[in-house]
């Protein structure tokens, strides 16, 4: 009985220690094969210090600009009325804030005598009149050149007319006025006064134009050009031409004319083309004609100033529509020098047509305009467009076809 006792301890004991020596086995079977291996590396504690403060930089956002927006500079050009300022002012503005918030940067001053003309589209912003201040407000930082065009309206004093600019924003800025010596004279010092107009500097972040009406003993006839005027030039002309099936062409020609004094504005006509109406400012204004030279005598709109708008009604006998063939469009020539020209053609919607050739060229959008002589415009509508017009005469040729697609009658 005892011995059996003995050889049981003995035996569990022996599967005791078996089982300790297989353990590790085990656990090491249970290990990946490809179990990394751990590494060790010493460094000086001076690059430890380097590593930690480039990871605390990396870490920081980029410092805030001292300044969100400024305007970097302003140029105003004026030209005296009898009684205001017709100014254009052009303006560098640029944002350096770089977030979804509004950034909010004034541009000049608009009190009640200020009548605010044009402003420009904006893709990135917009301008908004708040607290007597013209505002530019954008969420995008960037450069932005800014034009706009207002009336300031000048407040008499005994003899004398003052207008006042403001200026919320401090920049570098000049104005420039320019007048007609035979009409007015200026009230102070200009800084320099060339061909280009008296050039007047800010006071106290605002521009002050003060002047008088020179008294003239007769204005028959009207009064001298002054001998530095700028030439004439006309910035832009828009045509609108209609023909129709019976073979009649009806052109409009509507230009913005820039000059100083009165004029005579001379224009080539093309072949087989008589004026019907001529419109100035609005209002109908005799005109001669010789071969195919058109004369018209012109003056600004207002006294003193230098734009107008000169409207011509021309109408032409051209061959009736074939099935298909070739049309060719002529413009008048002008003396002046053209910036910019646009037309807009109305043909008959039964026709395909094609571009083939002439000094304009296809244009997807032109500008519309509300011309003096009114007409209905049917048809399919051509756009076609021309920089600088150099006493050439503007053309296009395009080729048509009888359009047949959809216009099958069945029995």
């Amino acid at each position: 009985m005892h011995r059996e006792r003995i050889s049981s301890s003995l035996g569990i004991a022996v599967i005791a220690v078996l089982l300790a020596l297989a353990a590790p086995a085990v656990g090491r079977a249970a290990e990946p094969a490809s179990a990394p291996q751990g590494g060790e590396a010493t460094l000086p504690l001076e690059e430890i210090l380097r590593l930690y403060r480039a990871q605390d930089e990396e870490a920081k956002p980029d410092p805030a600009p001292p300044l969100r927006a400024a305007v970097q500079g302003a140029e105003l050009t004026a030209t005296l009325l009898q009684d205001a300022l017709e100014v254009e002012a052009s303006l560098q503005v640029v944002v350096l804030a770089e977030d979804n918030e509004w950034t909010a940067v004034e541009l000049l001053g608009v009190a009640g005598t200020t009548h605010l003309a044009s402003l420009p589209a904006m893709t990135s912003g917009m301008l908004v009149v708040r607290d007597g201040k013209l505002v530019f407000l954008t969420r995008k930082a960037g450069r932005y050149p800014i034009k706009v065009s207002f009336l300031e309206q000048a407040v008499a004093a005994d003899a004398l007319r003052k207008a006042r600019i403001a200026l919320p924003a401090s920049a570098p800025a000049e104005l420039r006025v320019r007048f007609s010596s035979e009409l007015f004279a200026l009230a102070q010092e200009p800084v320099r006064q060339d061909a280009g107009g008296a050039l007047v500097l800010p006071r106290n972040g605002a521009f002050e134009v003060a002047w008088r009406t020179l008294e003239v003993a007769s204005r028959e006839p009207e009064p001298a050009e002054p001998a530095a005027a700028a030439d004439p030039v006309i910035p832009y002309a828009r045509a609108s031409s209609v023909a129709t099936l019976e073979g009649e062409r009806i052109t409009r020609m509507a230009y913005d004319l820039r000059f100083s004094g009165r004029r005579t504005l001379e224009l080539e006509l093309p072949a087989g083309e008589s004026v019907q109406q001529a419109y100035l400012n609005g209002r109908a204004v005799p005109f001669t004609v010789e071969g195919n030279k058109l004369a018209i005598s012109v003056a600004p709109a207002r006294p003193g100033g230098d734009r107008a708008q000169l409207e011509l009604v021309l109408t032409q006998d051209v061959p009736n529509f074939l099935l298909s063939g070739t049309l060719q469009v002529e413009l008048p020539a002008p003396a002046w020098p053209t910036s910019e020209l646009s037309l807009e053609l109305h043909l008959p919607e039964v026709f395909q047509y094609e571009w083939s050739g002439g000094s304009l060229s296809p244009a997807e959008k032109i500008q519309r305009v509300a011309y003096v002589y009114d007409i209905p415009e049917p048809g399919r509508t051509l756009g076609f467009h021309q920089y600088l017009v150099r006493r050439s005469m503007p053309d296009v040729t395009l080729r048509y076809a009888v359009d047949l697609d959809g216009r099958y009658f069945a029995r």
